[in-house]
């Protein structure tokens, strides 16, 4: 990772490819770690919200990102992420 970035920005969601759509909604949890340490506590993210991060990565040299198990088939989207 560049040193030069301060910051992690994006939004995450869930992507929802089960037949039973209108039945049950998949939740998650999510996070992003910065050398190893969660910047904030896990967000719970439930089908369809979509949540917008800005996390601070001031230097940091790993980023990790984190999403717990699912409980309905809803896939984890990381959408227009990027380094600032």
């Amino acid at each position: 990772m560049e040193p030069a970035y301060r910051r992690f920005i994006g939004t995450f969601g869930l992507a929802d490819k089960t037949p039973q759509n209108d039945v049950i909604d998949g939740i998650v949890y999510f996070w992003i770690e910065a050398n190893y340490k969660p910047p904030s506590k896990p967000i719970r993210v439930k089908y369809p919200a979509a949540i917008n991060f800005d996390v601070d990565v001031t230097g940091a040299n790993l980023i990790k990102l984190v999403v717990s198990d699912g409980d309905n088939g809803e896939s984890p989207c990381w959408c227009n992420a990027y380094f600032e």
